[in-house]
């Protein structure tokens, strides 16, 4: 019986060495110091109703399925209190870039964003940042507040709390993914070299920067690579969504939903 238990503990022990994925998707702790505000006037049931939104989005099933199956990606590694929502991409006829998110799971994403992917990892960063919001239920949250009245001074420093929990949120969630976070870090240094100024709702660019830097540093090795999608597919993606772009007169000036 001894000699069986042993062999059992050595099969373990190697298939976790050849299959990471079984250990790195369940790290414990991943996740730790990020969870919902308790303090929120709005039900879990009610975030999902705001998920149901009608907007103008676009009915493309190739972009649709490109989408889901990274938000599904993402999805399968948010820790159980985040599992409750429905994660899905909506994509929108505007030329304004930039992600958003509304409460109960839906990432809202400008058709303007799949027509310029610099890179998949990059997208897939702004998808997971988007994602955190949802499932910390900072939408709600700060609503919460501006229904009490809190003081707009105060809700700006705490958006910016929010945003720089969003993105460890994102970081964490997208390298336990298998994507990696450089082209994020770069956009963001990119940014400060040019002089660009952050929204007064946001992390200073250098802050967010680091904040990436370290996760990678901090993960790096932890969790198996993801297989991104050939550069032809992506090329693919880019045409399709700026031909709907030039098909369409109609532009939404500004999408709905937490940045």
């Amino acid at each position: 019986m001894k000699r069986r238990g042993g062999f059992l503990l050595a099969v373990v022990l190697i298939a976790a060495l050849i299959f990471p994925a079984f250990v790195g998707a369940e790290e414990p702790g991943l996740f730790d110091g990020l969870s919902p505000s308790e303090h929120n006037i709005f039900t879990i049931e009610q975030d999902k109703e705001l998920n149901q939104q009608i907007l103008p989005e676009i009915t493309n099933p190739v972009l649709e399925s490109y989408l889901q199956g990274l938000v599904d990606k993402l999805v399968e590694h948010v820790p159980a209190y985040a599992k409750k929502f429905e994660y899905r991409p909506i994509i929108i006829l505007a030329l304004e870039k930039g992600l958003r998110s509304l409460p109960g799971g839906a990432v809202i994403v400008p058709i303007v964003d799949l027509a310029e992917i610099s890179s998949e990892d990059r997208l897939v960063a702004s998808i997971a940042h988007e994602i955190a919001h949802s499932a910390l239920r900072h939408g709600t949250a700060m609503a919460t507040l501006e229904k009490e009245g809190v003081d707009e001074k105060d809700i700006i420093m705490l958006w910016v709390k929010k945003e720089a929990e969003a993105d460890l949120f994102g970081a964490r969630l997208l390298m336990a993914a298998g994507y990696s976070p450089r082209d994020t870090i770069k956009f963001f240094d990119d940014l400060v070299i040019e002089g660009k100024p952050h929204d007064e709702r946001h992390p200073a660019h250098a802050a967010r920067a680091q904040m990436y830097r370290a996760e990678m540093t901090r993960l790096s090795g932890k969790f198996p690579e993801r297989q991104r999608t050939p550069a032809g597919e992506l090329q693919k993606i880019r045409n399709l969504a700026g031909k709907i772009i030039m098909e369409n007169v109609f532009i939404v000036p500004r999408a709905p939903g937490v940045r």
